[in-house]
């Protein structure tokens, strides 16, 4: 209940009267009644939220799926996600068919085709909607299993995962669907990202766990909050001082950029404490929060701060990804980013130098300095040309000038700012005659003995840091946006291998399992799809250190259709070797407490050359004619800015995606068997 407290309070703090339907009230036939009331009592005028926190729910089918010529058209869907009610667990298999969804033995859950007719019949009323849905449709929406407190998973066990004897739970809700559609009370060809009126903002992308996570208060007892809500809300509470904001703001701050921004930020957010979930938006993205107006997709307002000649103030700042070392064109009211870059009608360009917030300090340089042209003054439109790496927020001890000062100026790390919260990638820790520094699960990864007067070994401090950082941007690397999203069927399949060479037990995919020092592992890859596909598979440890698995492959596994390779398979041998599984050498053991380990697959359409992200202490050398993902993957080895807008020929465009597998490693001498 306390992410729907704290958003009610902010909705109504923005102007929105609340309708809420949760705790026992939230069943099947509570939640649609409650929403087709609501419909009925819209306007026109009327901007509608409509929040969903809890857990999602996912059956797939076990069978593969038809891809033959003679394949139904429309072809029968292989998975339906869905909400789940209250009275979810009264779900009766033998009554999954039945053609009352809220029976006493019928489906339980609510699919996502009824949303789709939710949202259609609530855009009919107004075509203003936000849909927030703060869960995972896989039903894997589990507290954090790294926290130092001890906690459980919150999954669902009646949801299956595909492969775990999910076929059954697949045929009865398909049944329910289909009688759905029989009785004309769906369409059967709805889809709720077909909805031109709805903004729909999602916890995490299709297969993701998402996450909630106790916060920490100096006092107080921690409180669960779901990641998204809680970065969400430090949005738009702006600066009331509770989570988030300046002692200047006011209110929030969220209705001067678009949703596309306002989730650019959440996702930092989300991304510092869980790498592995990708918050998403969809639908009209550039809309104002809560209003129908849009803004021009990635134009930032910029003008010329009081009298002077040089400086800029450009109208956005962190929440909208404008960080210190971004370069932007300046162009004219009116004329859009490709036709100012590619004439004479680009005024010139800023490179950011601070960022608050919502604002961003600027040098204004002219495209021509020897006339010195300053902006107009109704001022100009800044796009983006090149990214600066984003830099993850460090916690510093007071009076430690030369390490802030080194941080200051690292390309991978920065001090706190009051908008991170507390959400910090790392802390630095003073103690007598030693520093250390903690990752954000307070576990120590590096630790120098010192004094005050110490000189040069803040740089080991700091590069410990940079490779956390370094890390971190790998973790949370997420698939291809449009132009480079890669449609794939690689499935993996992971798990122990035992002493007689044979497969053990399957390691569980979604965060909640563990292995120790000392086990040795198997990691199959299957192409189930049309297309060749080349993987690369990294190990990243809970320094960030990131190591090659597939060493074998310099061009990342070739799989074309159909194709199976194993990795820790004994060449030349029947049966399994198995990858060692090792410990950090920079951690202790001696506590015998566990350490994140997170398996990092990056799947292309086209074979590339990703071993620069394993060589963080090695000169590299320069490389042309790179892919955009290639280009991007060497700004997380260097820190460099990139072009904002890669340069590839449709023809050669390397289309991407990413997999995770977060674990917990325990060391060998630890006395606690979590299996």
């Amino acid at each position: 209940m306390n992410d729907v407290e704290r958003m009610d309070r902010v909705l109504r703090r923005m102007g929105f009267e609340t309708f809420r339907c949760s705790g026992p009230d939230a069943t099947r036939a509570g939640i649609l009644e409650a929403w087709e009331q609501f419909i009925n009592e819209l306007c026109a005028d009327d901007a509608v939220v409509v929040y969903y926190s809890g857990h999602g729910g996912l059956a797939a089918s076990a069978e593969p799926a038809d891809r033959s010529f003679e394949a139904p058209d429309p072809p029968t869907p292989w998975r339906y996600q869905f909400l789940v009610p209250m009275d979810f667990d009264e779900f009766d298999e033998a009554g999954g068919d039945s053609d009352e969804g809220d029976g006493r033995t019928g489906f339980r859950g609510i699919l996502d085709i009824e949303l789709s007719a939710l949202v259609r019949d609530t855009t009919a009323r107004t075509p203003n909607l936000t849909l927030i849905l703060d869960c995972c449709y896989a039903g894997r929406m589990a507290r954090d299993p790294t926290a130092a407190t001890v906690v459980a998973p919150r999954t669902i066990s009646t949801t299956a995962a595909c492969g775990e004897g999910c076929g059954g739970r697949f045929a009865a809700v398909s049944r329910y669907a289909d009688s759905l559609c029989r009785q004309g009370r769906l369409p059967t060809d709805l889809h709720i990202e077909q909805s031109p009126y709805a903004v729909r903002i999602a916890a995490a992308a299709a297969g993701e766990t998402a996450w909630e996570y106790r916060s920490q208060v100096i006092g107080v007892d921690g409180v669960w909050h779901g990641a998204l809500t809680e970065a969400l809300l430090c949005i738009l509470e702006g600066g009331d001082g509770e989570s988030l904001g300046d002692a200047g703001d006011s209110g929030s701050n969220a209705a001067v950029m678009s949703w596309r921004t306002v989730m650019l930020r959440v996702a930092e957010l989300v991304n510092v404490r869980f790498p592995y979930q990708h918050p998403e938006v969809a639908g009209p993205a550039d809309r104002l929060p809560f209003q129908v107006r849009e803004l021009v997709d990635g134009a930032f307002h910029i003008r010329m701060e009081g009298n002077s000649t040089r400086s800029a103030v450009i109208q956005a700042g962190r929440v909208s990804g404008v960080r210190e070392g971004n370069i932007y064109t300046v162009v004219p009211f009116g004329v859009d980013k490709a036709a100012g870059g590619a004439s004479n009608k680009w005024l010139g360009e800023a490179m950011v130098t601070s960022a608050t917030p919502f604002k961003a300090t600027a040098d204004f340089i002219p495209r021509d300095p020897a006339k010195g042209a300053k902006l107009p003054t109704e001022g100009a439109l800044a796009f983006l040309k090149y990214d600066a790496l984003y830099r993850w927020p460090v916690l510093l001890p007071p009076g430690l000038e030369r390490l802030a000062a080194t941080v200051q100026k690292s390309r991978f790390v920065r001090p706190r700012n009051l908008d991170d919260g507390d959400l910090v990638l790392a802390e630095f820790r003073e103690w007598p005659g030693r520093i250390t520094l903690h990752n954000n699960r307070g576990r120590d990864i590096a630790l120098v003995y010192t004094t005050r007067e110490s000189l040069g070994l803040e740089d080991r401090l700091v590069e410990a840091a940079e490779q956390l950082a370094r890390g971190q941007h790998l973790l949370s690397l997420s698939s291809g946006g449009p132009a480079h999203l890669l449609q794939h069927e690689i499935e993996v399949k992971f798990g122990l291998v035992d002493e007689g060479g044979h497969r053990g037990r399957t390691i569980r995919q979604d965060g909640t399992d563990s292995i120790f020092e000392g086990d040795r592992v198997y990691i199959e890859l299957i192409n189930r799809g049309l297309e060749t596909v080349h993987v690369w598979v990294f190990d990243v440890n809970a320094t960030g250190q990131v190591k090659l698995v597939s060493k074998s492959s310099p061009r990342g596994v070739e799989l074309p259709s159909g194709r199976v390779e194993v990795l820790g398979a004994a060449r030349h041998l029947r049966g399994l070797k198995g990858l060692a599984v090792g410990w950090p050498a920079a951690l202790s053991q001696s506590r015998g407490e566990p350490v994140e380990e997170t398996l990092v697959f990056i799947c292309t359409s086209s074979p590339v050359d990703l071993s620069h992200l394993c060589q963080a202490n090695k000169p590299s050398a320069a490389r042309m004619n790179l892919s955009f993902l290639e280009q991007l993957t060497s700004t997380i080895l260097s820190g460099e800015s990139r072009k904002a807008t890669a340069i590839e020929d449709d023809d050669e465009v390397v289309r991407y995606a990413t997999i995770r597998i977060p674990m917990l490693l325990f060391p060998k001498a630890s006395l606690t068997d979590p299996k």
